[in-house]
């Protein structure tokens, strides 16, 4: 084993084990005995997700605005706002790693950077 993977099996072993990670496995857990209230955490998570890489970043505010509208009353449950907030975390965690990679390897992205989509 070369040092880049042992060094990838320690960063994927200390994300699972990091605080974050496991209040966002616990929550979960939780979720699974709430189909229906998971599978409504889903439908928000699939479309904030679809709002916020649309092509179109004119109608993003407002498409979030009413989204947030919308689920205004749904996120006051405190299930489903711990599990967006742990996810939250975790998603956060991993985008810090990611910056921290990219921020040291050249890839010369420049060039292509219009067409990039973060």
């Amino acid at each position: 084993m070369d040092k880049v993977e042992g060094c990838t099996r320690a960063l994927m072993e200390a994300v699972t084990s990091s605080e974050a990670y496991a209040r966002y496995i616990s929550v979960k857990e939780e979720l699974s005995g709430q189909p229906e209230l998971k599978k409504q955490i889903n439908d928000f998570r699939r479309r904030n997700y679809l709002i916020q890489n649309q092509p179109d970043s004119e109608k993003l505010l407002l498409e979030m605005a009413d989204l947030e509208r919308e689920y205004e009353d749904f996120r006051k449950n405190p299930l489903v706002h711990e599990y967006l907030e742990a996810e939250l975390r975790v998603c956060r965690m991993m985008q810090k790693i990611s910056q921290a990679l990219v921020s040291v390897i050249d890839l010369e992205l420049d060039d292509i950077a219009d067409a990039i989509i973060l």
